[in-house]
């Protein structure tokens, strides 16, 4: 199963997942002259495979510095936190963050996490959700779209 968030409006839905390439051709289902940063280009969380006991993920999003596919591997303890994929779309109004937990899915307001460095971010996070709460974050780098910022994970 695959879980979709919009942004732009909070809503979610759950669908069938795809092939190991996945993420691949959730990026290329989309135009290919879609600006990086429009709300329909997809951001793909995909974790590793359980039966292998990967601590990683895997996050697909268009470049801004080449406008191509571009593919991360990440390890640490987020990867296994995520039960299944996560498809990112859409513009939120203003900062937020996506919250899963006990079967649920919140995108939440973080308009009080916004400015701050990922170290601060994670562990203000981690207080407000509880010591196994994993944290993926952006930065300011990444909230100033900083062509080459980067996804940092807690761990």
């Amino acid at each position: 199963m695959t879980l979709r968030i919009d942004l732009s409006t909070g809503d979610t839905e759950v669908t069938p997942d795809g092939d190991w390439l996945f993420g691949i051709r959730e990026l290329a289902g989309t135009p290919p002259r879609l600006p990086v940063y429009h709300p329909a280009q997809p951001i793909v969380f995909r974790p590793g495979r359980a039966a292998l006991a990967l601590t990683r993920f895997t996050l697909y999003a268009k470049s801004p510095l080449s406008n191509g596919v571009a593919e991360s591997r990440v390890e640490g303890p987020f990867g296994p936190a995520l039960a299944e994929p996560v498809v990112l779309t859409g513009h939120a109004p203003r900062p937020c963050y996506v919250l899963i937990a006990d079967g649920r899915t919140q995108v939440l307001d973080a308009t009080d996490l916004w400015g701050l460095d990922t170290q601060v971010t994670t562990d203000k996070l981690v207080a407000r959700h509880g010591p196994d709460a994993q944290v993926a974050t952006i930065g300011p780098a990444g909230e100033n779209l900083v062509r080459f910022a980067s996804l940092v994970t807690s761990g």
